[in-house]
């Protein structure tokens, strides 16, 4: 890895940051149980005894992202008796991609872990990893509520098998 984004001198007033993610560009994942990050000097020699490590300090690696959707995030409205409409919330916002080649394993893992918090990190074409500013001098990953799968393991008369990661 080359670079972590920094975008401390790049905080707008409305408390979100100036270099978003661009997440048609993302090509990975890397995946820590929540609470926990990546070194700020990582390296790749770091992040694969990260990948090894025991328990709650292993890092998990999704590699090769080739399409990406979006779903939800949007406001749910709602009305009551004769008024207009009151705003109620947001939905939950699912950033879905899908993986190159299926991998059993990892759909298996995904599924067994789907109600355990993690933390993401997204990564770039150009190896730009891409977390929260949490105030500290070390990257944050972003909160998940859950990371599950969605796959299609057998192929079918028009389609190969497939495997879709949804962050939430």
């Amino acid at each position: 890895m080359r670079k972590i984004r920094n975008c401390n001198s790049s905080v707008l007033l409305t408390g979100g940051s100036k270099c978003p993610i661009n997440y048609k560009r993302v090509i990975g994942a890397i995946v820590m149980y929540h609470g926990h990050k990546l070194p700020a000097n990582l390296t790749a020699e770091t992040l694969e005894q990260l990948c090894h490590a025991d328990g709650k300090e292993r890092a998990f690696m999704m590699y090769r992202f080739v399409e990406y959707a979006r779903e939800g995030g949007e406001p749910n409205v709602s009305s009551v008796g004769y008024g207009g409409d009151d705003f109620a919330g947001l939905s939950n916002r699912k950033d879905t991609f899908t993986m190159k080649k299926y991998n059993e394993v990892l759909a298996a893992y995904l599924l067994k872990v789907s109600n355990v918090e993690f933390d993401v990190y997204y990564f770039d074409e150009d190896n730009v990893i891409y977390g929260v500013n949490d105030g500290t001098d070390t990257l944050a990953g972003i909160p998940m509520n859950c990371i599950y799968p969605t796959a299609t393991p057998h192929p079918t008369s028009s389609d190969k098998s497939t495997l879709t990661v949804t962050f939430s």
